[in-house]
């Protein structure tokens, strides 16, 4: 999968949500004014027009969208497209956005994020971004619609480790959730490298349950109850482990990879269909 956010080779339902897989026009304008911002704001763009500037972007075919081992799309193939400017006292701003292959008008995800990286010396390097996820697409999932700050750790290419925060926009919920993440890549013979990840994150998610006489149930999709006999209760899930170990084959501009997904067995129990695919294939270009 093609993470922009992460910029590696290698997530309440909200009030007046479209239905699932239109853009809602909200999602747009929270889009629009997130660049804007980024634009005005957060970078220094006078001086750096003056400085050589390197676009890149990047193409690629997925078996599926995940989300820190979540399921943001069905099982269906996924196309992404991102494009980011690269400068070179280390700013990029950059973009993405994904849609299903039999409903390429339905977007899926838009992703926004501004980001700046330091060179500590040949070895090692940090980066710290903000980026902003929208999910238009995810009318029946608790809101992963988020803006995320971030700082990672590379090592080489081989060794990444970063931590994040997550504020959501889900109504009423102005709470920080927090998440951590390692990465790992090892050249293999013939073009091939081993990959894998591993992960911690407090959910952005809230189970709703309802309570009647005494016997419960879970009400499918997340959502409010029909409004039956009984009280509302909920259960939250406050975090969970996640990760993949994946083999990957690259020449050139072109990279294949299946990965092997791996997410906390009680999350998979309590998510059903949100837990991810147990497996990933992806196919990408870069230019």
């Amino acid at each position: 999968m093609m993470d922009a956010s992460r910029c590696q080779d290698d997530h309440p339902v909200r009030t007046g949500q479209a239905r699932a897989g239109v853009v809602a026009p909200h999602a747009w304008r929270r889009f629009v004014v997130a660049a804007a911002l980024a634009a005005g704001g957060c970078i220094p763009w006078g001086p750096l027009m003056a400085q050589s500037a390197i676009w890149h972007g990047a193409v690629s075919l997925d078996s599926q969208l995940v989300d820190r081992g979540l399921a943001m799309s069905p099982e269906t193939p996924m196309l992404q497209g991102a494009l980011s400017w690269n400068t070179a006292s280390g700013w990029s701003a950059g973009a993405s956005a994904a849609t299903e292959v039999r409903a390429p008008s339905r977007v899926a995800q838009i992703l926004a994020q501004v980001s700046h990286r330091w060179t500590l010396d040949p070895d090692w390097q940090i980066q710290g971004g903000l980026s902003y996820y929208d999910y238009p697409g995810a009318a029946s999932l608790p809101a992963y619609d988020r803006a995320e700050l971030g700082v990672t750790a590379q090592y080489r290419d081989t060794l990444s480790v970063g931590i994040s925060a997550m504020r959501t926009f889900a109504s009423g919920d102005s709470s920080i959730r927090w998440a951590g993440d390692v990465g790992f890549r090892w050249p293999l013979p013939w073009r091939f490298s081993l990959t894998a990840s591993a992960g911690y994150s407090e959910s952005l998610a809230t189970r709703y349950r309802t309570y009647a006489h005494s016997q419960s149930h879970a009400y499918g999709d997340y959502g409010h109850g029909d409004g039956g006999p009984g009280y509302y209760g909920h259960d939250s899930i406050h975090a969970y482990a996640y990760g993949h170990l994946g083999l990957a084959w690259t020449h050139g501009s072109w990279r294949v990879a299946l990965d092997r997904i791996m997410i906390d067995p009680d999350m998979r129990r309590q998510l059903g269909d949100l837990a991810a695919s147990p497996w990933l294939g992806t196919v990408s270009w870069s230019f």
